[in-house]
């Protein structure tokens, strides 16, 4: 694994990793059961996942590790930024785990009523202490 940094990913420095592993039970890619791979600090899985294109067109695919949901919820916000996209070619689309900002915006995807909805959230006002430590809290669901 350290010798795949090194040459294909351009890695120089020392990465710590805490565990690599074949996971055997789970789905099989492309025929191939996956290596799950676990660094010590967190900056050095953002350079691996951010360093994931200068393997392109190999046999080699380097993806973070989400849950099933995740993976779904994730599937139907990237079908709607496409939507978007098309509709407003100038619209700013971001995901981040399990949340698509749009411009100035947040969509989730609800479970429940299967479409993706924008959600109102709301910024805390400079120099009010909240309880939550999240820059935005969950306000409620608006639908499209």
């Amino acid at each position: 694994m350290k010798s795949l940094l090194a040459t294909r990913l351009q890695i120089r420095r020392e990465i710590g990793l805490t565990k690599v592993h074949r996971v055997w039970n789970g789905p099989s890619f492309r025929g191939i059961k996956p290596v799950l791979v676990t660094f010590h600090l967190f900056k050095d899985k953002e350079d691996v996942l951010r360093k994931s294109s200068l393997i392109k067109g190999s046999n080699i695919y380097i993806t973070e590790d989400y849950s099933r949901k995740t993976r779904k919820h994730r599937e139907e916000l990237l079908r709607f930024a496409r939507h978007v996209k098309a509709k407003a070619t100038g619209a700013r689309c971001l995901l981040q785990y399990d949340r698509l900002y749009v411009d100035n915006d947040v969509y989730l995807y609800n479970e429940v009523e299967q479409k993706v909805q924008k959600v109102l959230m709301k910024m805390p006002e400079p120099g009010k202490k909240t309880s939550n430590p999240d820059p935005f809290y969950f306000h409620g669901f608006f639908s499209l």
